[in-house]
Parts: C-alpha cells; structure tokens; sequence
C-alpha cells in the first residue's frame, strides 16, 4: 500500500497521471486534460513548469486550494520567490529527484506560512515532458493540506507505479523491477 492511499485526493491524482499516455516513461504535458481529470481534484492541481535547468519552478496554473492555503494567486510566481531558507532548498530538492528519477514524488511536511500560520501539506509531484519525450519539463502536482496531526514530518519518498518506496534519502524503484 502507498503512502497516500488514505487521501483520495492524492490517490485520485496519481492514478490519473499514472493512466495519461507516455513515451519514454513519462506523459507529455498536452496529454494532461483538466476536462478529463477526475472533479474532486481539480482545487488541488498546479501545473509547474520547471526553468533553470531544476534550479526553480514557475506555476503556469494553481487550482483553488493552492490560493487559498497560500492566501495569495500562485500563477506566474517560482517556487524561490515563494519560499525562503531550509524550507525553499527542501522544495528544491524535490525538483531535483523529480529530474534526475524521472518519477513521482511523494512527501509530507509542515511549513510556517505568514498568511494562516504553520500548514500542514501532503504532496505528490509527477514529472511531465513538453514536446521533447522523457525529458522532465513541467510538473504535475496535487497537494492536499490535513486538518489532522501528520505522522513523522518531514517525509519524503520517490514513488513508482503506485508502489510505497523507501525513505529518506529517496530510493527509487524502476518500472523494469517489478
């Protein structure tokens, strides 16, 4: 059982990506349709693309929950102009075994945010290509934000078709191991 299996939200996002068509083992951002996708997740969907060679991403798109959680519109802004210190290089990071993996990541943790305080976030980042296949170039995201107490924070895995693997440090497993 994966880590996320308990969220629907996350669940229903990564079966998605997991369905989207792929060359090279991972979709293309034009396959990726808000009409098709399943309702429940739209609020929690952003669309990043990846800039600087993994060093930032921009958010080309931030479904309501984004917004709202954030208490300011995501669209157009980076990740480093969002972010600062320990909690901008964790996110960065994120980015980095997203490239260098080519698969999803998963992580929970929590951050003080000057607008409501300390959130609590649960996170599932897929890499998605732009017209060049099997090149990470955009990134599918869908996070959710728990009223609950999370377990263990931070946390944070690399995923492989549905699969729960490892720990910190991410370990990936192959789609040609199973």
């Amino acid at each position: 059982m994966n880590a996320f299996a308990d969220d629907p939200i996350l669940a229903a996002g990564f079966d998605y990506w997991m369905n989207l068509p792929r060359v090279d083992a991972i979709p293309d951002r034009r396959d990726v349709d808000p009409v098709q996708m399943p309702k429940q997740i739209l609020s929690n969907v952003a669309l990043l693309e990846i800039v600087d060679d993994g060093a930032d991403a921009v958010f080309r798109l931030a479904g309501q929950e984004f917004d709202e959680n954030f208490g300011v519109s995501l669209k157009g802004k980076t990740t480093v102009e969002l972010t600062d210190g320990d909690y901008r290089d964790y996110m960065l990071n994120h980015f980095r075994v997203l490239m260098d993996n080519r698969e999803a990541v998963y992580s929970e943790s929590a951050f003080r945010w000057d607008f409501g305080g300390h959130l609590r976030t649960r996170r599932i980042l897929m890499p998605l290509s732009h017209g060049e296949p099997g090149v990470p170039a955009m990134i599918f995201k869908v996070q959710t934000w728990p009223k609950e107490e999370m377990r263990g924070l931070p946390f944070c895995d690399v995923i492989a078709n549905a699969k729960h693997v490892g720990n910190t440090p991410p370990r990936v497993v192959r789609r040609s191991d199973e």
